[in-house]
């Protein structure tokens, strides 16, 4: 007997990386996502960061200072990073609110330059 539960599940051999976007574009691609999708998209960027707001053991890291659009890095270990840092940063888009979009978990990685 067959049972569907109602979403495709892709194979591993189907997984094709993390969407590369900027801080241009993240907000097309949140805007495109399928919130019924079971699967968030893993994305890779590189950002400047704008604030960082550290209440532990969460940082919340604001990025992408010269765009309209809000870009909320949500990282688990309390980066060190400060404004105007550049960063790469990799994690899961997870939700978009008026004005923004929220990447998390999300993980960045300190670029120099």
């Amino acid at each position: 007997m067959f049972s569907s539960t109602g979403f495709t599940q892709t194979a591993e051999s189907d997984y094709q990386g993390p969407v590369v976007t900027s801080c241009k574009t993240i907000g097309t691609l949140a805007a495109e996502w399928d919130k019924t999708s079971e699967q968030w998209p893993e994305i890779t960027l590189q950002a400047k960061v704008k604030a960082v707001h550290e209440a532990n053991p969460i940082a919340v890291t604001e990025l992408c200072p010269n765009q309209r659009l809000q870009v909320i890095c949500l990282e688990y270990d309390n980066s060190a990073l400060k404004a105007g840092d550049h960063v790469e940063v990799s994690g899961m888009l997870t939700n978009s609110f008026k004005g923004g979009v929220v990447i998390d978990p999300c993980s960045t990685r300190l670029q120099q330059d």
